[in-house]
């Protein structure tokens, strides 16, 4: 999924993108969602993954949470 700031200003958009049509994106309005989203190139300011974000983060809570863990059973092997 992909947040698509626009340069005039107007709301962001969300797509998941799935293809490049000559000076268009083209993409799907959420994967449950199948209107098509068409976005002009020239129009578009910057694009940000959704996806990988939420990814990392989790990765991330994971991992502190396993740190706890081997620090507790090595507290507790003592």
């Amino acid at each position: 999924m992909y947040v698509v700031t626009m340069k005039d200003g107007s709301p962001k958009k969300k797509m998941l993108f799935r293809n490049i049509d000559g000076d268009n994106l083209i993409g799907t309005a959420g994967k449950k969602d199948s209107a098509e989203v068409i976005i002009p190139k020239s129009n578009v300011a910057a694009v940000k993954d959704r996806s990988k974000a939420r990814v990392t983060a989790g990765a991330t809570v994971i991992g502190a949470a396993g740190v706890a863990a081997i620090v507790i059973s090595a507290l507790r092997a003592d």
